[in-house]
């Protein structure tokens, strides 16, 4: 009498782990659907916001440094990477990687040499600050 309580109890508790686990992917689609939908909102703001600064006439800010420098900067700071794996994780072309770093190397101690790449491994040139 008590294992076939304890068995129907058993199997209760399974079914409603069951109906729990149905309910739980249902709510992750919902919430990735939601999630694209606020990308998409936020999407369209930004681009609304530039269109209508344009509209009024509002300037571009102009001769300040570029967004990559300060995601570089806190890049090499500690370790010495080459300019391939620097780009690789920024996402940005090598081509801009040095041309930042050359900036970076007229307002900050920048550190050049040939070592290994902390990231790949490489016997390459490797950029850190001092």
């Amino acid at each position: 009498m008590l294992g076939l309580r304890l068995m129907l109890n058993a199997v209760a508790v399974i079914e409603r782990a069951e109906v729990l686990a149905f309910a739980a992917g249902v709510y992750c689609d919902e919430s990735a659907v939601l999630q694209d939908t606020a990308r998409a909102n936020r999407a369209d703001s930004f681009m609304l916001k530039v269109r209508a600064q344009e509209v009024r006439g509002a300037r571009r800010i102009c001769g300040g440094s570029s967004a990559d420098t300060w995601e570089i900067t806190s890049l090499i700071n500690d370790v010495a990477l080459c300019t391939t794996c620097i780009g690789f994780r920024i996402g940005v072309p090598r081509k801009r990687v040095d041309a930042t770093l050359k900036e970076l190397g007229r307002t900050l101690a920048l550190r050049t040499a040939v070592a290994r790449c902390q990231a790949c491994l490489k016997q390459t040139v490797v950029y850190a600050l001092k």
